[in-house]
């Protein structure tokens, strides 16, 4: 199935260098720009200087400086609207519970498939249109 997405703009933070590249390479082949963030205090400092274009973030848990719950708490308070997935190792249903009523866009279970990266992408980009 092919999927057709608009030019976005997404930023991915994770502390794994071959995780970045992976998620890079497959966005950016489906027409994504796509930034990276190698920890989450990178990560926040560039959503700060990029607030109002950023229109997805892909957000590991596990990270050195500030933990992607922290991050996330952060880019809540700085812009709701803003749909962010966690990528995780850990399963969905301990994941659900910690971000329950926070406004979770998505979930990606580690290691993940480029398909199911891309489905993920769409579910959550339409349901945020």
């Amino acid at each position: 199935m092919a999927v057709d997405f608009t030019p976005e703009k997404i930023l991915v933070i994770d502390d794994e260098e071959i995780v970045r590249e992976i998620t890079q390479r497959v966005l950016e082949r489906a027409g994504f720009d796509v930034f990276t963030a190698s920890n989450g205090r990178e990560g926040l400092k560039f959503f700060e200087e990029n607030l109002s274009e950023i229109s997805l973030v892909l957000l590991d848990l596990t990270m050195p400086y500030v933990s992607g719950q922290e991050v996330f708490r952060r880019i809540r308070h700085l812009r709701a609207d803003v749909p962010v997935v966690v990528m995780s190792g850990y399963n969905q249903q301990e994941l659900s519970d910690q971000f329950s009523g926070n406004g979770l866009s998505g979930f990606l279970h580690k290691p993940f498939r480029p398909e199911m990266l891309l489905n993920q992408i769409a579910t959550v980009l339409q349901a945020a249109a």
